[in-house]
């Protein structure tokens, strides 16, 4: 029998873990694994994801596609985004201020909450599979950055992770669901942009590629997931990769 849920203590990642069962094909479509704890949890580019034992949701999702082009691969992550901030709206309330932050973090109040890795596998010209892992601070309170937030300190309680994690599932899976069934880019587009920091809002970006800092708006996000930035300054507009520009963010 396939794995469809795994609850783990502590593994190096969940993404890694999950990775070498699809190997051994002994997970099904849609799967999903838990853990307490990452001991070399992984972010965007290399990035480590540290979160404290049992406090949060450590999570990767399993998903095959039948017919998917690696052109349509930025639906994958605008769709997890818009799962999670939904999500998020939900257990915080729709009065708060949840962001996507280009490409796959959320914030509240202008505080990282959740950050998103998306690996995937490929033959040909399509995505034979991907792996969705998520890293999202429930009851962690102590952090050593600045610009980090959770469910617990947003809301000044200890909710039950259990619960959270199963109305974490059934929020995401219809999301997940509409990945299967490759969703309308336009549409789906609007509704990511609607959701986006600094769509039709100034802030100050450091651009990587000339180390020089900016004022501008994003305008657009192409069909590639590349982020389209108007320098307000010189009018000048410009396309990014990830990590190409960063959003500064002032406390």
């Amino acid at each position: 029998m396939k794995i469809k849920y795994l609850q783990l203590d502590t593994v190096n990642s969940t993404n890694d873990y999950l990775k070498q069962l699809t190997l051994n094909e002994l997970v099904a479509n849609k799967s999903f694994v838990f853990a307490n704890e990452q001991t070399k949890g992984k972010g965007q580019l290399g990035n480590t994801w540290i979160s404290a034992y049992g406090e949060n949701i450590l999570t990767s999702c399993f998903l095959s596609f039948s017919n998917l082009l690696i052109s349509k691969q930025v639906t994958l992550t605008m769709l997890t985004c818009l799962g999670i901030h939904q999500f998020l709206l939900e257990i915080l309330g729709v009065d708060k201020d949840v962001k996507i932050k280009w490409p796959n973090d959320i914030y509240v109040n202008n505080k990282k909450i959740c950050g998103i890795l998306i690996e995937n596998s490929f033959v040909g010209h399509h995505i034979e599979s991907s792996i969705i892992g998520i890293g999202l601070n429930c009851n962690q309170r102590n952090f050593d950055l600045p610009n980090v937030t959770s469910i617990a300190l947003i809301l000044n309680e200890k909710l039950d992770l259990n619960t959270l994690k199963q109305k974490f599932i059934e929020t995401l899976l219809p999301y997940f669901d509409q990945m299967l069934a490759t969703p309308n880019y336009s549409d789906l587009k609007i509704k990511y942009m609607s959701k986006l920091m600094g769509v039709n809002e100034m802030f100050l970006y450091e651009d990587n590629i000339s180390d020089s800092i900016l004022c501008g708006v994003i305008t657009d996000i192409d069909e590639l997931g590349r982020v389209v930035i108007k320098n307000v300054t010189t009018g000048q507009v410009m396309v990014y990769n990830n990590k190409e520009i960063s959003l500064i963010i002032n406390l």
